[in-house]
């Protein structure tokens, strides 16, 4: 029996060494699947705009509900 397949994805604050995971997703082969945002503690500074935009990602405080 083989293991079935499961992709993950994790989005990154910015596209440099800095940044840390912002948020993280897997499906399986099937199509079922989920997707979580990581709330970073105070500490954790990098954002990049340009990350922001090339990711098409909004985060839950732009949108006001942190």
């Amino acid at each position: 029996m083989r293991a079935p397949f499961l992709f993950v994805d994790i989005e990154a604050s910015s596209l440099s060494n800095r940044s840390y995971p912002i948020e993280i997703g897997w499906v399986d082969e099937n199509g079922k699947g989920e997707a979580h945002l990581i709330l970073p503690p105070s500490h954790w500074t990098d954002w990049s705009e340009e990350a922001e935009r090339c990711m098409a990602f909004r985060t839950a405080l732009s949108c006001g509900r942190v």
